[in-house]
């Protein structure tokens, strides 16, 4: 996947076909609504160097936002609820498909099979927006390994979290740094 285009295309592939398993999958959310921060920064549309790739992120109700992304891959749009908080310094955005868009998938019995999901990213403002995904494959090895203990399910396929908001939120605060569990984006996106 070329890394300038990944941060997008993993956010809308994991979400909508659920298969890709670079990102990782949650039932609960990261945070409840005490739980969440408003940062202004993050309002606008970022692109990607070639401008191809956008991700337009919109003030919701209270403390939420709107994010809608749109990748020169794919032929529609998609929305997503987003939720942020600070975590062992570092800000880690909630991402979970909006269920009142339309978040089309090219088949409807596919998409019946589907469990909307949440995904992790950290985000960092340097030099512009990195929005960094939640690694599938380190996640995977520190169960493997025992290193890692969360409630989860093993799929053939990935690991789904199953843990509650505060066993979450106790277990990213703890990776605010950690440049395997979440690798950072090469590129920053730029406001448009």
């Amino acid at each position: 996947m070329n890394k300038k285009r990944g941060v997008g295309t993993c956010l809308l592939v994991c979400v909508a076909a659920a298969l890709v398993t670079s990102c990782v999958h949650s039932l609960q959310p990261l945070y409840e609504d005490k739980d969440l921060v408003f940062e202004p920064r993050l309002l606008g549309t970022w692109t990607d160097g070639d401008g191809e790739d956008a991700w337009t992120f919109e003030r919701g109700s209270g403390d939420t936002y709107f994010l809608t992304c749109r990748t020169s891959e794919d032929l529609e749009a998609a929305r997503f609820e987003g939720r942020l908080g600070k975590l062992g310094g570092a800000y880690f955005l909630d991402l979970f498909p909006d269920r009142n868009a339309s978040n089309k998938m090219p088949n409807g019995l596919l998409a019946m099979h589907l469990v909307p999901a949440h995904m992790f990213w950290r985000v960092r403002f340097e030099g512009g927006l990195h929005i960094d995904p939640f690694s599938q494959d380190w996640l995977k090895a520190g169960i493997a390994a025992g290193r890692i203990k969360i409630a989860h399910v093993e799929t053939p396929d990935e690991i789904l979290l199953t843990a509650g908001s505060k066993e979450l939120q106790a277990f990213l605060a703890g990776l605010a740094a950690d440049l395997e569990a979440f690798p950072p984006s090469d590129k920053p996106l730029r406001k448009r």
